[in-house]
């Protein structure tokens, strides 16, 4: 195991938010030449949380537009993962070739935004947890396979400890702790777990859509969360709001 991979677990067992680990993650991956990297998280250790988890560091545009077009349903890389064991590269025309019209389609607007090629490690546990780990490529495969070749095992690695310090750690101990929303952060992800985007919160509270955001985002921080929806799951759990869904 080299220097960077022993550095990356030793600081991530004082990593205490999501935003931390996001932050991390980045660098660590930066280091070995990924720039861009996506964690999906569906079943954690030791939790039970119901949404599943992203820590990402894919452009926010490209993320809500796969939220929002449900994206994760054709995506043949997540099919791929979830039914594989073993790290997997995808992308080029080969890869193209097997995919249907739909998944096509989603993967022409990911290159859109560099996704051209990538690199999978799927994250199986002995009591059912379940995540991939993806890292994009260069889009020459033969700068691809070298960058596989060089820190394939790294990237392995580091997913497997991200994934088991995620649930042991941070949300696990996170919903021991006490934190308390004002009365705006509350109302905010009330909304956002009904479903409300932030121009639509900001019409029923009477507030400009800018102030919403930066609610959620506090409240994200309090709570040590990275995302909208994962703020929303952990005060769900933690009894701070109650939606009526």
């Amino acid at each position: 195991m080299n220097q960077e991979l022993n550095t990356f677990i030793d600081k991530l067992e004082g990593i205490q938010s999501v935003a931390a680990g996001h932050d991390l993650v980045t660098k660590t991956l930066a280091n070995y030449g990924f720039d861009q990297f996506a964690y999906l998280g569906l079943h954690l250790p030791d939790t039970s949380l119901a949404e599943p988890v992203l820590v990402h560091s894919f452009s926010d545009e490209w993320i809500e537009r796969y939220v929002s077009n449900n994206y994760a349903t054709v995506d043949p890389v997540v099919e791929r993962g979830l039914a594989s064991v073993v790290p997997f590269g995808w992308g080029g025309n080969k890869h193209r070739k097997v995919m249907g019209s739909e998944s096509r389609k989603m993967m022409d607007e990911a290159s859109d935004f560099g996704l051209t090629r990538g690199f999978t490690v799927p994250i199986h546990g002995a009591r059912g947890e379940l995540a991939v780990l993806s890292v994009a490529l260069p889009e020459k495969s033969s700068e691809a396979q070298k960058r596989i070749a060089a820190f394939g095992h790294e990237v392995q690695v580091l997913g497997l400890h991200f994934h088991a310090h995620l649930g042991e750690k941070i949300f696990s101990e996170g919903l021991k702790k006490h934190v308390t929303l004002s009365k705006r952060e509350g109302e905010c992800l009330l909304w956002a777990a009904q479903g409300k985007t932030a121009w639509e919160t900001s019409e029923i509270l009477k507030i400009s859509d800018h102030t919403v955001r930066e609610y959620i985002k506090s409240a994200c921080r309090k709570l040590g969360v990275f995302s909208k929806n994962h703020a929303v799951v952990k005060a769900i759990m933690l009894g701070l709001i109650k939606p009526n869904l």
